[in-house]
């Protein structure tokens, strides 16, 4: 193989993983989806009294849902990328260390998106902090982190969750995105009960 071959090659194999890198974003939002959905009804088959879910865990405390979900969703589409390997026909992989895989690298677009909202925030909110002379980092960490969205004790009205509007448009979506990356690193054998293939 010759040297523009090769430099073939490497284009096609760097063009073929910004495919699966840009289709990751779909089945994160497909998966944890599932997730959530599968969460909530098994949540009110088992406590079929009405607003039971609305004051659960999962709704109370949005961020650490976010976590669950996306490390479900990243573990189910690891387990579904796996059955599709198994069709008959289907080429085998390339094989490459966890932290090459193209939904290692998910959270990177929900990171964009979150640095979005913080500057959107900033714009809108943080110059007029910034004019009275208190804008402080505490406020940007309390407003997207903490307890500017607190749903544990507050009645879940519409003024509680104004404040959560930014956690709920943002962190979520990054939290969920983080554990969904994290999932590529659970190795295969762990899911499909198969021994580590030795050299």
């Amino acid at each position: 193989m010759n040297q523009d071959e090769v430099r073939l090659d490497d284009s096609k194999q760097r063009a073929i993983w910004l495919g699966k890198w840009l289709l990751q974003v779909p089945v994160y939002l497909v998966t944890n989806y599932l997730v959530r959905w599968v969460i909530s009804f098994s949540y009110r088959k088992l406590h079929p009294e009405p607003g039971a879910f609305i004051t659960s865990f999962f709704v109370r405390h949005p961020l650490d849902f976010s976590l669950i979900a996306g490390f479900s969703g990243g573990v189910l589409a690891v387990l579904l990328l796996h059955l599709f390997l198994l069709i008959p026909g289907t080429p085998a992989p390339r094989r490459m260390p966890s932290w090459k895989k193209a939904q290692a690298w998910t959270w990177v677009v929900a990171s964009a998106w979150f640095l979005y909202g913080v500057g959107e925030w900033w714009i809108k909110v943080g110059h007029s902090v910034l004019v009275n002379g208190n804008a402080k980092f505490s406020d940007l960490f309390t407003v997207f982190f903490g307890n500017a969205c607190n749903l544990t004790q507050t009645p879940i009205t519409g003024a509680a969750l104004q404040g959560c509007l930014p956690q709920f448009g943002y962190t979520s979506p990054l939290f969920g995105c983080l554990a969904f990356s994290l999932a590529a690193f659970v190795p295969m054998y762990w899911l499909t009960n198969k021994k580590k293939a030795t050299n």
